[in-house]
C-alpha cells in the first residue's frame, strides 16, 4: 500500500492507496507543533492507525504552504518517516500531488498533458504526461515561484526583492501574501484573500487588486499555453476558490497566445476529501515504480 501525508498546521491528513482507485482514509491526526519531537509522535500515532491495513510500500508527503518552504524541512522529515514507518519516504510539493491525483483519477483523466498551479502562500506547479508526473532531470519541473512574471510592465520590473534575492518573482505577484499586500499598500489595511474576495463588490481597491490578479494570472497561465500546449490547466490553493479566474483568464489570453484560439480549459481542482493527502499517496506510487 502505499501512504499519503499532508502536514498542516494542526493536523496531519492521511490517505492510503490500495492500488487502483481505491483509497482509504485512516483517521486525521492532531499534531501539537512543527519541532521534531511533535511530528515524530505524530507519525508514531499514523503507525498505528495502518496496521490493519498491512506493510506500508513507500509514502509521499508534503507541508502545506502556511507551515513552511518544502526544502527547509524536506530532509528531517523524510529521516523521521522512514525510521518510523520502515518504507522508503518520498517529498512532494502540493502541485505534483494535486497534479498526479487529478490526471489519474480527477478533472483531467481524459487529458494527455496537465498542468497544475497549485496558488497559495506559496506557488507551486507540475506537469503530467498523461497519467505520469514529469520531474525532469534536475527536479525543477513546476518550481515556477520564482521565475519572473510573464509579460511584465515597467512597474512590475521594479517590484521589491523577492526572499531568493531576486526582483520580479511569480510569486510575489500571484501568491495570497502577494495579493494582501497590494491591498496594504493601497490602503495601510491588512485584509486576507477571502476578504478582499468578499469585499470585490463594495470595495474599489478590493475590485481593482482582484482585477490586477485576473490580468497577472491571465498573462501567467497563457505563457504557460505558449510553452506546454497543455489540454488541462488545473488550478488549488486558495486562490482556485474565486469562481471567477475561471472565466476571467481564458478572457486574457488572446493577447498573449502565439495562436489565435486554443482548445485548453481551465479547471478547478476536484472537491474530494482529503484530496492533498490522496496525491501524496499517487506521488508515493509514481516515485516508487520508477
Amino acid at each position: 500500500m502505499y501512504l499519503g501525508l499532508s502536514f498542516q498546521t494542526t493536523h496531519i491528513d492521511t490517505a492510503v492507496h490500495l492500488g487502483g482507485g481505491e483509497f482509504v482514509l485512516p483517521a486525521k491526526i492532531p499534531l501539537a507543533g512543527l519541532t521534531q519531537r511533535d511530528i515524530g509522535a505524530a507519525i508514531t500515532l499514523v503507525e498505528a492507525h495502518l496496521r490493519p491495513y498491512g506493510p506500508v510500500t513507500a509514502i509521499g508527503a508534503l507541508y502545506t504552504p502556511d507551515i513552511a518552504p518544502i526544502d527547509q524541512q524536506a530532509d528531517s522529515l523524510t529521516l523521521t518517516l522512514q525510521a518510523t514507518l520502515n518504507a522508503p519516504a518520498h517529498i512532494a510539493t502540493p502541485a505534483e500531488a494535486l497534479g498526479l491525483y487529478e490526471s489519474r483519477f480527477g478533472v483531467a483523466t481524459n487529458s494527455h498533458l496537465t498542468c497544475c498551479l497549485y496558488l497559495d502562500r506559496r506557488l507551486s506547479g507540475s506537469i503530467c504526461f498523461g497519467h505520469r508526473l514529469w520531474r525532469g532531470a534536475n527536479r525543477l519541473v513546476g518550481r515556477w515561484g520564482h521565475l519572473p512574471l510573464a509579460f511584465a510592465v515597467e512597474e512590475e520590473q521594479t517590484a521589491a526583492p523577492c526572499e531568493c534575492g531576486r526582483t520580479g518573482c511569480l510569486e510575489g505577484f500571484v501568491s495570497t501574501t502577494a495579493i494582501a499586500a497590494d491591498y496594504h499598500r493601497a490602503t495601510g489595511i491588512f485584509l486576507d484573500i477571502n476578504a478582499i474576495a468578499r469585499a470585490d463588490r463594495q470595495d474599489l481597491v478590493a475590485s481593482s487588486v482582484l482585477q490586477i490578479l485576473d490580468d497577472r494570472l491571465g498573462r501567467t497561465t497563457a505563457s504557460i499555453i505558449n510553452m506546454f500546449d497543455p489540454e488541462v490547466i488545473v488550478f488549488g490553493g486558495q486562490l482556485a476558490a474565486l469562481d471567477r479566474l475561471y472565466t476571467n483568464l481564458p478572457r486574457k489570453w488572446p493577447g498573449y497566445l502565439l495562436a489565435q484560439r486554443t482548445s485548453t480549459k481551465l479547471v478547478k481542482h476536484s472537491s474530494t476529501t482529503r484530496l492533498l493527502a490522496r496525491g501524496a499517496a499517487c506521488f508515493a506510487e509514481a516515485v516508487a515504480s520508477t
